[in-house]
């Protein structure tokens, strides 16, 4: 006997068939706290929005999104959004993979308006505009204050310029460097971008891209920072060589100076209370900090259904509200400027100064160039800076002859 279903029965199924949410998925990099803030987020937007449901995978760090991606694309396995560090997109937009944001913007005016004036820059790539900024970060100085004391301080001094974070370095040393203590960490990558740029040089001009890395500027600020391991003894070997152990031995109280992004902010006060010290960079010769962290950028080969989905999500993950829960639990800036007007944010900023402190570097941030090679001139530059750093080579040499492999890339 066949089967007949009443006109309600079916009207009850073609309902049911329409009410389906557009899945849309997001690779991010976030761990520990930030990545429950970050699934928080997508539990409420999915709660508010019956016609999209987002999920979110962790891929890895952003080297390792990179690698996927690019391997995922041509298989049409990607994901319909991804994190994507703020130097290393423009392989994708070369090669356009991903979605020109533009439109959207135009289209959301009021919502635009609300953004950051580092927002638009950072997403620019040939006249296209591809990430929207989410996880953005400043590098800080950040100052265990009881190691300070404890070696005689008893104020935490400006130090503006390199030759005072040395003084105080070697004092801490001096003073308890045999109870395995250190007076600095030797910069991580994002922070030796920005010593470099605050010491009058680039690695890669952000306007015309070609490479700094022949610059005095740059020269003097890989030296100095290389000095303070092999010259000065006042960092050790694993700042130089191991990044994640060095955030472990400054959260430990081991180290007294240590230079990261706004975004380790949250885990650092946590860490160290009331002994954390947050101090902007230096402006060794000028006041200049770069743009770090990453953006969402959104596939190009997923749909208009997908794409619309994809943006709807974009807009809420800078929204007001949003954009302050972000800031306030990670300490990476707020994408939307109405963020800061948040009672919340204002009540955070008044009982724990630290976190206005990047706020503070906003006016002087930059975005950093974003040519194709940057992926590959930053894989190289490690082992171009531990050279240096462990005294193989005089940064002079080192970074001469990077210059011209560098060159060759741009």
């Amino acid at each position: 006997m066949k089967l007949r279903l009443s006109s309600l029965a079916l009207s009850l199924v073609a309902a049911s068939a329409v009410a389906q949410p557009v899945q849309v998925e997001l690779w991010h990099n976030q761990t520990g706290d930030a990545e429950a803030v970050l699934q928080t987020i997508i539990d409420n937007f999915n709660s508010a929005h019956s016609d999209v449901e987002v999920s979110a995978t962790y891929n890895g760090n952003y080297a390792d999104i990179i690698t996927k991606l690019q391997a995922s694309i041509p298989a049409r396995r990607n994901p319909d959004m991804a994190v994507l560090e703020v130097t290393q997109y423009g392989v994708f937009a070369e090669a356009k993979v991903l979605t020109d944001l533009n439109g959207y913007y135009r289209a959301n005016g009021e919502f635009t308006e609300e953004l950051q004036p580092f927002a638009l820059e950072i997403g620019n790539y040939k006249g296209g505009n591809y990430v929207m900024p989410f996880n953005s970060s400043t590098p800080l100085m950040y100052v265990n204050k009881a190691l300070l004391e404890r070696a005689g301080i008893t104020d935490v001094p400006e130090m503006t310029n390199f030759d005072q974070i040395l003084e105080v370095a070697k004092t801490v040393q001096s003073k308890l460097g045999n109870s395995n203590v250190y007076g600095i960490n030797t910069p991580s990558q994002f922070t030796r971008f920005a010593l470099v740029m605050q010491n009058g040089g680039d690695w890669v001009n952000p306007v015309t891209n070609e490479s700094g890395f022949d610059q005095q500027a740059t020269i003097d600020a890989f030296q100095w920072m290389g000095d303070l391991y092999h010259k000065h003894h006042v960092a050790s070997a694993e700042s130089v060589t191991d990044e994640k152990m060095v955030k472990q031995h400054f959260s430990s109280g081991r180290v007294a100076i240590h230079f990261d992004s706004t975004g380790n902010l949250g885990d650092y006060k946590r860490a160290l209370g009331e002994d954390l010290v947050v101090l902007p960079m230096p402006c060794t010769v000028e006041c200049r900090v770069p743009i770090g962290g990453a953006g969402v950028g959104m596939m190009a080969n997923i749909g208009e259904e997908k794409q619309q989905a994809s943006w709807q999500f974009m807009q809420y993950l800078a929204s007001q509200n949003q954009s302050a829960k972000w800031f306030q639990h990670t300490g990476y800036m707020p994408v939307n400027k109405t963020a800061l007007e948040v009672e919340s944010s204002k009540s955070l900023i008044e009982e724990h100064p630290e976190f206005g402190a990047a706020m503070d570097q906003l006016p002087v941030a930059q975005g950093r160039a974003r040519p194709p090679a940057m992926a590959w001139i930053r894989s190289q530059e490690r082992g171009i800076w531990e050279s240096i750093a462990l005294g193989q080579k005089s940064a002079d040499e080192a970074l001469k002859t990077f210059d011209k492999r560098v060159k060759s890339r741009l």
